[in-house]
């Protein structure tokens, strides 16, 4: 199924400084009643021995959650603009951990959906062998706002991005607009900029890890 994922990204150095955030009385005074939700995240970023995804703007993710089933994940992004990303994004829940292209395509058409952009990506690929590139192991606490006339998610996120033998740290801010106006993600955004130390961040954990390949050599 498909939608589109529009997020801001917000960076912070320490991990103190973004788990202190919720504490605040002009954070909480946004957060509907519901309990924040935390889970354990690990995912697996995928791609052919040629790295055809990545040359098409393509990313193919498996994410288990606490040993539930796993998410099947395919995103193709316009890239970001001062933190802001907006993209297209399929998932697909199963108990499979093997990513299939051909079982993910069978899957993802909908009446309404830009089925064709999906199937440029992984057709080419439903007969190739992918392997993990890197990897995401970090911890979400996710709370739900109520801004303006939009419902977002609000996630702090903290762990690691593994890839290769390199590491770097995650800590970070994704505030998901759920429903509404892309204007009060950004306006609420701007909220959370002024009153804590965040800094937009324009690149994903995909990007981040993609560009600890790059520096090592290993891509």
């Amino acid at each position: 199924m498909k939608e589109v994922e529009t997020e801001l990204k917000l960076a912070y150095r320490t991990r103190e400084e973004l788990l202190a955030i919720p504490d605040e009385e002009w954070f909480r005074k946004y957060l509907l009643p519901d309990a924040p939700v935390r889970q354990e995240l690990t995912s697996s970023y995928l791609d052919t021995p040629d790295m055809k995804l990545a040359v098409n703007g393509a990313v193919v993710r498996v994410r288990e959650v606490e040993n539930d089933d796993y998410i099947h994940t395919v995103k193709i992004s316009s890239g970001g603009n001062d933190g802001l990303h907006q993209r297209f994004e399929w998932n697909h829940k199963t108990q499979e951990d093997r990513f299939s292209a051909a079982v993910f395509l069978e899957h993802a058409k909908t009446a309404d959906d830009p089925y064709s952009l999906l199937d440029s990506v992984l057709s080419p690929i439903v007969d190739e062998e992918l392997k993990c590139i890197l990897q995401t192991k970090f911890t979400r606490i996710s709370y739900l706002s109520g801004f303006g006339d939009s419902i977002l998610e609000v996630s702090l996120d903290f762990g690691f991005i593994l890839a290769g033998d390199n590491k770097s740290e995650i800590c970070e801010m994704e505030i998901e607009l759920l429903e509404g106006d892309v204007r009060d993600l950004l306006a609420f955004g701007d909220i959370v900029l002024a009153g804590s130390s965040g800094f937009p961040e324009v690149r994903s954990k995909y990007g981040r890890g993609m560009d600890l390949l790059r520096a090592s050599g290993e891509l």
